[in-house]
């Protein structure tokens, strides 16, 4: 990957740090996790299954998750910055350039999907022109404007 592409991929995370940590704050306070009476709730139900959240296993990815990672790494720069939430996009450097590489892949896993409203993650494996893989988490917001669809927020490599 050249520099500029892992210039990107920095930028991206760094610059979206700062909107997950305010998005986390506000789900903890929405939910009345810091709640006045000093209870915290254990576990908050899954919207689709009334499980515990925290305990659920993940499931597979909606299409509309599926077809923005996709989007995001094979499409035009203009398409890979689509298929970002807005705070990602404004975070990153608008050179023109392509996010990923072209022949970049990223495949979700079939049971990697974890949502909490309009928030979620997945895993899968992100792989470069060279074959290269590495492990990757990608963080989601729900379209606001597109029923169904998904934003990307992060990508992150896992260790």
């Amino acid at each position: 990957m050249s520099d500029s592409g892992r210039r990107r991929r920095m930028v991206l995370g760094l610059g979206v740090a700062g909107g997950a940590l305010a998005a986390v704050v506000a789900v903890f306070v929405w939910s009345g996790l810091g709640t006045s009476s000093g209870t915290v709730t254990a576990a908050r139900s899954s919207p689709a299954s009334g499980a515990p959240f925290a305990q659920s296993p993940g499931g597979p990815p909606p299409s509309g998750a599926a077809s923005a990672v996709q989007q995001l790494v094979t499409g035009t720069p203009e398409q890979q910055r689509a298929a970002l939430s807005a705070a990602a996009a404004a975070a990153l450097p608008d050179d023109g350039g392509p996010l990923y590489p072209a022949g970049s892949k990223l495949t979700l896993d079939a049971d990697g999907w974890r949502q909490e409203g309009d928030y979620a993650n997945a895993t899968g494996m992100l792989a470069d022109p060279s074959g290269t893989r590495v492990r990757v988490e990608v963080g989601f917001i729900a379209a606001p404007d597109q029923p169904g669809a998904w934003k990307v927020t992060f990508e992150e490599t896992l260790s």
